[in-house]
Order: structure tokens, then C-alpha cells, then sequence
């Protein structure tokens, strides 16, 4: 179906821009494109883009979020909220390795220029070679475990403001953006042993999330801001291509933390929505059919066992303490009972061999057992 000519621009126009804000304008565009295109770009800059944050901290001595540091002005819970809104930068690694090569060959250079001797200058050049050699290969080794995660420990004692300028000290994979942040205000006699992990992620996770299943005693999981944009606005006004007057501009303003340039922001966001979009061509379209069996035998007994496994484990005479075991494991009917091996029911919390025993006759008196299929008895059909 051939698709009528769109009057659309040739090219995005960057207004001004520096390494936080960026204005940007769009035009001509169809009357309604404006808000269509401004809206879908607005929301996945604010959600879907990727930063790095804070995702748990250990303060020495301190057990848990709601306690208070002897000689500290503000609580744990400030502290942590004070520590969401440091901004995070990742050091290139490439430029680090060129920075270190460029020092490195100067070093070769000075010290051949003081050498007298032939000999002690060939000598002093291969050692140095080997030098640099070494360096390089461990800066390349280095780049190829690079990961995006980061674990320090910082002590911070004899100051009355502790601030997130203390953490460039001891980071090495990323660079604090907003070091004049006031993290806690101390006595100068108090010192704090602070581990914080940082890690990468895309728009906003709370805390429940952070926390890992083997987490170590004393760590504290807290939300983490990953997105690196500040604010998004977008506007939209009438534009003129030659005697029509209906066609719209839309201009956008972009506030990002520093932490990637507002261009390369609004770059990345154009990719995300477009891969979206991809997925709607003609060839990604499949139509999803149920296959089903135009001669479907139902036999009583399939449609007694059927109606057996979707007891719910409540009706039957179960102990309150097996019911309570298997409710908090979400086991609700002799259905999802049944599927489960007898050992993987010692494995649920509070779940002894008493309980089991008392399973193991209720399934015998029902002829059924555990480890059974019940994919033949379609379940999910009433």
C-alpha cells in the first residue's frame, strides 16, 4: 500500500548545547506530530536511559537504616538520602591507558638525554621498553575485565562535613560529578568506615530490589536514581512551509546530570524508540494461534482427575502447620502439590518430615503422588 508524501524534516537542529543542557528543534512536522513525537521521546529520556548510582552502603557499627551515629548531626536515614543524589561519571579506560603510555614514553625520553654513555643508554632503553611493555599489556588485560560495578571503603575522620568529594579519593572506575554534595555534618573526634558499591542501571530501583538473597549482616540495600536526566521539556508551535501555516516545530530542552552529553542523550532515546517500532514491520507481525484439536476426546475420567487437582488445599484436613508452610511457598491447589518432588518440599521454610508424611497419605488416599504431569489435564481450562 503505497503511503501518501509526509512533509518531515531533513535534520535535527542542536539550538545551543554544553555538557548538561541541550535545546533542540524538530521541524516541519504534520499537524499532530509534535505531541506524538515530543511525548514518546520525553518519556523513555526519563525512564529508559542508563547511569550509575548507590545501590548499598556499610557504615562500621551501625546495624541497620534507622539508627543514629554517635557525634554525626544527621540519622542513617539522611545519610542514605544524601547518598541517592550523588551523580556518577565512568572514567574511560582508553584515555587512562593513553594518559599513562604518553607519561611513560616521556620518562624514555628524559632519561636518555642524561646519559653520557652509549652503552648505558641502550641499556636504560630496553629496561624501560620492558617497563612500558608490561604496563600496556596490563592496562589491555584491565580493559578486558572492565566492568561496570564498583566497591570502595572510605574512612573519614578530624573533618565537620563529610561531602561526595571524599569518594573521588578512592574510585577509580568513576568520577563524583557533584563533590560539593553535603553527605553528613560530624564532629571533628568522629570517624566513620563507609563501603559503598556501585553499580549500573536504567531509571529508578528501589531498594527491595537492591537487596541480594545472601546479603552480608549490616549492609544496607537503598534506592538507586540511575537516570542521568534531569529535567525534559518539550514545546510545540506552529510552523510555515511555504503558504500553509498548519505544519508544527517541536523544540526540546534536555537537562542531563553531566554524566552523558544531552545530544548523545537524545540519540540514545531515538534508538531505544526505534527498535521498539521495528518490531511492527511486516516481517517481525506473526499471528499467534491456539492449536486446537477439532476432535477432542474428553473421557470422564480425565474430567474427574481434572476437577480433583484443582481442590484447593484449603477444603481439605491438612494441619494448620503444613497449610501455613505451603500457603507461604504460594502451593494453593493439590494441582501445583502434586508437581513438586517430595524433596523439594523440605527445602520450603518451616516444612519438617512430619508435614510430609501427613502429604504423603493424603495423596495415597487420593491415588495420586508427587512428581506427577499434569500438563494431559489442561488445568488452566474451566
Amino acid at each position: 500500500m503505497a503511503i501518501l508524501a509526509f512533509q518531515k524534516p531533513d535534520k535535527v537542529i542542536m539550538l545551543n548545547s554544553d555538557d548538561k543542557f541541550g535545546r533542540f528543534e524538530f521541524r516541519p512536522l504534520e499537524p499532530g506530530y509534535g505531541i506524538t513525537v515530543g511525548n514518546a521521546l520525553r518519556r523513555i529520556l526519563l525512564s529508559s536511559l542508563e547511569g550509575y548510582a548507590i545501590s548499598s552502603i556499610k557504615i562500621e557499627g551501625v546495624d541497620h537504616e534507622f539508627s543514629s551515629i554517635p557525634g554525626v548531626v544527621e540519622d542513617v536515614t539522611e545519610i542514605i538520602l544524601n547518598l541517592k543524589q550523588i551523580r556518577f561519571k565512568k572514567i574511560s579506560v582508553k584515555d587512562e591507558n593513553e594518559n599513562e603510555n604518553e607519561n611513560d614514553t616521556g620518562t624514555e625520553k628524559e632519561i636518555d638525554t642524561d646519559t653520557d654513555k652509549d652503552k648505558d643508554k641502550e641499556k636504560v632503553t630496553d629496561i624501560i621498553e620492558e617497563k612500558v611493555a608490561e604496563k600496556v599489556a596490563e592496562k589491555v588485560t584491565e580493559k578486558v575485565t572492565d566492568i561496570d560495578t564498583e566497591t570502595v571503603t572510605i574512612s573519614i575522620g578530624g573533618k565537620k562535613k563529610f561531602t561526595a568529594a571524599e569518594l573521588n579519593t578512592a574510585l577509580a572506575r568513576f568520577e563524583v560529578l557533584n563533590p560539593e554534595l553535603l553527605i553528613a555534618t560530624m564532629g571533628k573526634d568522629v570517624k566513620l568506615k563507609i563501603t559503598f558499591t556501585i553499580i549500573k542501571g536504567r531509571g529508578y530501583i528501589p531498594a527491595e530490589e537492591n537487596r541480594l538473597t545472601e546479603q552480608a549482616f549490616g549492609v544496607i540495600a537503598i534506592d538507586s536514581i540511575f537516570t542521568p536526566i534531569r529535567n525534559v521539556k518539550y514545546t510545540v508551535e506552529n510552523f510555515r512551509v511555504e503558504q500553509k501555516t498548519d505544519y508544527e516545530k517541536l523544540i526540546f530542552d534536555i537537562e542531563t546530570d553531566g554524566s552523558i552529553h544531552p545530544k548523545e542523550a537524545l540519540k540514545e532515546a531515538a534508538k531505544i524508540l526505534i527498535y521498539h517500532f521495528m518490531l511492527f514491520s511486516d516481517d517481525k507481525i506473526t499471528l499467534e494461534t491456539v492449536q486446537k484439536s477439532e476432535n477432542e476426546v474428553f473421557d470422564e475420567e480425565i474430567l474427574h482427575m481434572r476437577q480433583l487437582l484443582k481442590t484447593k488445599l484449603v477444603d481439605l484436613d491438612l494441619s494448620v502447620r503444613a497449610l501455613n508452610c505451603l500457603k507461604a511457598a504460594e502451593v494453593a491447589t493439590l494441582g501445583q502439590l502434586v508437581t513438586f518432588n517430595r524433596g523439594d518440599l523440605l527445602k520450603f521454610r518451616n516444612f519438617g518430615r512430619k508435614s510430609l508424611t501427613e502429604l504423603d497419605d493424603l495423596l495415597a488416599n487420593l491415588r495420586l503422588h508427587f512428581g506427577m504431569d499434569v500438563n494431559k489435564y489442561k488445568l488452566d481450562k474451566e
